[in-house]
Parts: C-alpha cells; sequence; structure tokens
C-alpha cells in the first residue's frame, strides 16, 4: 500500500513538471477562486437563510404572543362580567328557589346578555331551564343535561369553555325549532350557594366576536386561528387566506413535541406554530408559509450569486492577464537559455519591461555579453599560447558557464515569489509556500557543515509545519517545550528533525485527524540531549514499533527507506552506536525519542 501510495505521488509529481508553466499557474489560480467563491457563497447563502430563517421566526413568535394575549383578554372580560352576576349569591339562590317569578328572570337574562354582548344566556338546573323564550333555546334540555360538557360544568368549580359550533343538534334560533345554529361556542360556570353547586350558567358567545380580533399586519402572510384538537374554531385574522386544511394539521400540530409544526397544504409548505390559550384545550395557532418567510432571504442570496459570479468572472479575466504577463517573459528567457546552451552567444534578446523577469533577463543578457567577450579572448588567446592553453580556457568557460544556472534558479525562485505576492496582496496561499519552500531549500542546500545547532533544527522544523499548513489547510498545533534554554546551543545532525515530522504525515496520517498537534520536549540527562517528538496521528502498532526499534539497533544498511531509519544512521555514524532513535507508545499517541551527546555549540575565533 505504501509503495503504490508512492508510486501515485510520483507519478502525479512527474506529470505536474510536464505541464507548462502557463497551465500550472491558471489552472491553480483557476481552482482557487472557483473553489473559494463556491465555498463562500455556499456558506454566506447558508447564514443568510438562517439569519432571516430566525428573524422570521421571532417575529411570528412575537405576534403570536400578542395575539394570545389579546384573546386571553377577550375571553377574560366574558368571564369577569359572568363571574359578577354569579357571585351574587342572594340573586342566585332566589333564581334557584323561584322566590322571583319567570319573567323577572327573563328581565334579568335579557339584562345580562345586553351587558355582556352574548347571543343566549341560560340558567340550568336539575328541574328548570330559564333563559329568553324569543331567543335561541334549547333543542332538548333533558338531552343536554346529559350532555358531558353539562356533567363536566356541574363538577368543575371554575368557568368552562366548549367548542360547540359542529354541534348543531344542540340548540335552535325560534320557537318553531326549525332554523338551527352551528357558530356558537359555550360557555358554562357553576351557580354555587352555600359552598354547593345549585345550577349551571351557560352562555353562548357567536364566534364572529371573535373573528378579526388579532392584530396582524400581514408580514410574511400570517393567519391567526383559535383552534383545538378537532380543528379550527374560528379566523382570529380578518384578512386570512383560505386553504384546505387537512383535518388532522391542526391535531398534529397541537400534539408536535416541537415548537414548530411544518406540513404542505395546497403545494405550500407551511409552518405551524400553536401556543395554547390558557382556558380549556383551546390554542392560537399561526400559519406561515414558509417561502414568504424566507422571499428576502432568496432576493439577497440571488443577489449574492450575481455578485459572485461577476467577482469570479473579473478574477479570471486578471488571473488570465497576470498569468501571461508572467508566462511570457519566462518562456522568452528559456527560448535565449536554449540558445546560450547551444553556445549561441549572439542571440538577439532584450526585455523592454521593468520587473524582476526583466532584471533577471538583463543579467542574463550580461552575463552572456561578458562570456561572449571572453570567448572572444579565448579564441585569441588559443592561437597565442597553442592547445594546452586552449583546452585550459575552455574548461574555464564551461566552469563559467556551469555558474549561470544555480545563480538563475534563485533568482527565478525570487521572480516568481514577488510576482505571486504582488498578485495576492502578500497575503496569499500560494506566495505563503513559495516563500516557506525558499526557507527550507536555502536551509538544505547549506549543506556543506555536517552540523547544526538544535534551535536552528527546530526553526526549520517550524517552517515545514507552516508549508504543511498550507498544503493540507489545516491548523497544526506546534509545541516546543525546553525548561533550558543553553540546551538549543547544542550541536545536532543536520535535517534531524524534518523527516520525523515529515513520517507524522505519511505513516501517521496526522494532517486527517480534527486538531493535529506535534509536540517537541528537549531535556538535558546526564551528558546526554534527549529529544522526543509525539504527536496525536494514527497510533502506530506494537508490531510496528518493535520491528523499527529492532531496524534502529541493529542499523541494517539493507533497509532502503530514507526516514527515520536515515535520521538513525546519521546519528549514529556521528555520535556513535549508543545513540540513535527509539519508537514509543503514550497514551495512544505515537513518540520518536532519540538520544545524542551534549555538545555545546562555540563561537570560531
Amino acid at each position: 500500500m505504501k509503495n503504490y501510495v508512492r508510486c501515485v505521488i510520483s507519478k502525479v509529481y512527474k506529470l505536474i513538471r510536464q505541464t507548462p508553466i502557463f497551465l500550472r499557474l491558471f489552472t491553480g489560480f483557476v481552482i482557487v477562486i472557483i473553489i473559494t467563491g463556491i465555498f463562500m457563497t455556499n456558506y454566506i447563502y447558508k447564514i443568510t437563510e438562517k439569519q432571516f430563517y430566525t428573524t422570521g421566526i421571532n417575529y411570528v413568535y412575537e405576534n403570536l404572543e400578542n395575539n394570545v394575549q389579546r384573546t386571553y383578554n377577550k375571553i377574560r372580560e366574558y368571564e369577569n362580567s359572568v363571574e359578577k352576576i354569579i357571585y351574587n349569591e342572594t340573586l342566585m339562590a332566589s333564581i334557584i328557589n323561584n322566590s322571583v317569578s319567570e319573567e323577572k328572570i327573563q328581565e334579568y337574562i335579557f339584562d345580562w346578555k345586553s351587558s355582556i354582548k352574548s347571543e343566549a344566556i341560560f340558567i340550568v338546573t336539575e328541574d328548570n331551564c330559564y333563559g329568553e323564550k324569543s331567543g335561541v333555546n334549547f333543542v332538548d334540555i333533558d338531552k343536554f343535561r346529559s350532555s358531558q360538557l353539562y356533567q363536566k360544568s356541574m363538577i368543575e368549580n371554575n368557568i368552562q369553555w366548549f367548542n360547540t359550533i359542529k354541534e348543531n343538534d344542540v340548540y335552535y334560533a325560534n320557537e318553531k325549532k326549525n332554523s338551527y345554529i352551528g357558530n356558537y361556542i359555550t360557555m358554562t360556570s357553576p351557580i354555587r350557594i352555600n359552598g354547593e353547586t345549585q345550577g349551571l350558567l351557560v352562555m353562548l358567545i357567536d364566534v364572529a366576536r371573535l373573528s378579526g380580533l388579532a392584530s396582524v399586519n400581514k408580514l410574511y402572510n400570517q393567519d391567526l386561528f383559535l383552534t383545538d384538537e378537532n380543528g379550527i374554531i374560528t379566523y382570529l385574522s380578518s384578512d386570512y387566506v383560505y386553504r384546505n386544511y387537512d383535518k388532522d394539521i391542526f391535531s398534529n400540530c397541537i400534539k408536535s413535541e416541537d415548537k414548530l409544526y411544518e406540513s404542505e397544504v395546497d403545494n405550500e409548505d407551511l409552518i405551524l406554530v400553536p401556543q395554547k390559550l390558557g382556558r380549556g384545550d383551546w390554542y392560537v395557532v399561526s400559519v406561515v408559509v414558509k417561502d414568504e418567510l424566507l422571499k428576502s432571504s432568496y432576493e439577497v442570496q440571488k443577489f449574492i450569486l450575481i455578485i459572485s459570479l461577476t467577482g469570479i468572472v473579473i478574477s479570471l479575466i486578471i488571473c488570465i492577464v497576470v498569468t501571461l504577463s508572467i508566462y511570457y517573459p519566462l518562456n522568452r528567457l528559456k527560448q535565449a537559455m536554449s540558445k546560450y546552451a547551444q553556445k549561441d552567444f549572439y542571440m538577439d534578446f532584450t526585455d523592454v519591461g521593468k520587473d524582476q523577469i526583466a532584471q533577471v533577463s538583463n543579467i542574463f543578457k550580461s552575463m552572456v555579453e561578458r562570456i561572449r567577450t571572453l570567448a572572444k579572448e579565448q579564441v585569441n588567446s588559443q592561437k597565442e599560447i597553442g592547445k594546452a592553453r586552449l583546452k585550459q580556457k575552455e574548461s574555464y568557460l564551461s566552469a563559467l558557464q556551469m555558474q549561470i544556472n544555480p545563480h538563475f534558479l534563485y533568482n527565478m525562485l525570487d521572480l516568481i515569489r514577488w510576482n505571486i505576492v504582488t498578485l495576492e496582496n502578500g497575503n496569499g496561499r500560494i506566495s505563503r509556500m513559495i516563500s516557506g519552500y525558499s526557507s527550507l531549500l536555502r536551509y538544505s542546500i547549506k549543506l556543506g557543515d555536517t552540523y547544526a545547532k538544535l534551535e536552528e533544527e527546530i526553526e526549520h522544523a517550524h517552517k515545514y509545519i507552516k508549508i504543511l499548513e498550507l498544503l493540507y489547510d489545516k491548523q497544526i498545533k506546534f509545541e516546543v517545550v525546553c525548561n533550558d534554554d543553553s540546551i538549543k546551543k547544542c550541536l545536532v545532525t543536520k535535517l534531524l528533525l524534518q523527516p520525523i515530522i515529515e513520517n507524522t504525515i505519511t505513516h501517521g496520517k496526522i494532517h486527517l485527524t480534527e486538531e493535529p498537534f506535534i509536540k517537541i520536549e528537549v531535556f538535558k540527562e546526564n551528558e546526554e540531549i534527549i529529544v522526543s517528538i509525539t504527536n496525536n496521528g494514527k497510533s502506530i502498532t506494537e508490531e510496528k514499533m518493535n520491528e523499527l526499534n529492532n531496524l534502529f539497533e541493529k542499523n541494517d544498511d539493507n533497509y532502503v527507506r530514507i526516514g527515520l531509519n536515515n535520521v538513525n544512521k546519521r546519528i549514529k555514524l556521528l555520535f556513535g552506536e549508543n545513540y540513535g532513535l527509539k519508537v514509543l507508545v503514550y497514551n495512544g499517541m505515537t513518540c520518536i525519542r532519540m538520544n545524542i551527546p551534549a555538545i555545546y555549540y562555540t563561537e570560531e575565533k
């Protein structure tokens, strides 16, 4: 598996290196721009929709709360009026005990009905029923006394409300009993005399008195209904949208454990919000069309999409222009260098620009002209001093020619970095990667010295981790613990820490963890420096740990991998067989521990 991964990486790398710079730059810019644009647009979409949805729902809740209170206050007005009547025990007792005439009772009831603004008021006992003869009356008083409404009201000690709008067999509207009504709600209050229930006051209220009671400015097309589990009792909003509601929708809404209940009616996605009224089993339910709630969000999202697409198009145009401004000068310089490689010192090459590419081109041209001059001098010298001197000059000329390549590579790397820094305003991902790579390359090229200070290796490792963060778009926590800063002045072999950190990516897959971290601990033990590198990547198996430790101990030259084994070999080669690496596991995390002699750096005089 590891060999397969290496093979794939090698092929991808070769493919990238075989791709022209123009395509690499352009493809990289396009991927970054498009992916960033899509990500940001999608993120803003979600944030916008969530914000508008939250704002809309908060309004719905606030408006619902206000109208629940308004409706409750209206019902309480009726209750307060009824309580004033039934708390007059003297009057109630005289009515119950037939101490006043039936005509007088009808006068009382007429006055009560007028002051309360109800459609009918009855006083019902086990033996009698008092009410207006010309108004609404019962179809069958004995049937009413046996009803659940009557039985429940006689048992309870407080006012009860009942939804009777569909019970057309209870009341009639005139003495001929041929006009049934079905738009009344019923309120009952037990009549208690000396602590005992002696009768029942029954009041009918037309639901039209509650219709249009809600104060709604139709924001989001919000409708409010007074409901119970059997369905709508009345519309509280005067200007409501008629829909063919399913008979169970309000029952399911009320029984739902969620505060918001969503359903589809007439091909519209609705959001239903119930709130208990505070009397009986009645609720005020707010109904809002979900699309209306998110209408403003859709408009903002459309605007964001247009702006994002416009930005992407403009960015692509800028990307093409900038890429071409880098590619064409580099391509001309490459052609000039190809001619130079064929020893064509008389090429006509001029770059009229003033950027870093033009500066490198002019330096290259000056060097070529200098070499051409030297070539002429060499030819003249060959004629004077013979073949031996001629060969010597040719060797010298070749040496001069070879000096151009490293110098040009460094200039080209700085050139590309500064152009991309300019393109990305100094904070771009690519420019930071190239800058980090330049630092690593500069440190690695100075390999003439075998040793380096430990603090230099730690700094080198820190820069390498920064490149890994950019490469995998992942923040890696890097911690260095050292209780004595003088230890950092000790000499170690160069490139000591970087291969181990690279191993956490290759084998530990640290970049795939949620919060990756690498911890380096340095301390002195006797005359040795102990360095341990711990990471929270994929933990090593015990079998693999034993295999590596045996390999480090044997120092097998036939082991071809250059990672940890390479570091172990260099430590043993420079400091002796008593030093090297060891793999440990602490709390499920892999730790690479190494011991080296404490050799402190001294300034040369």
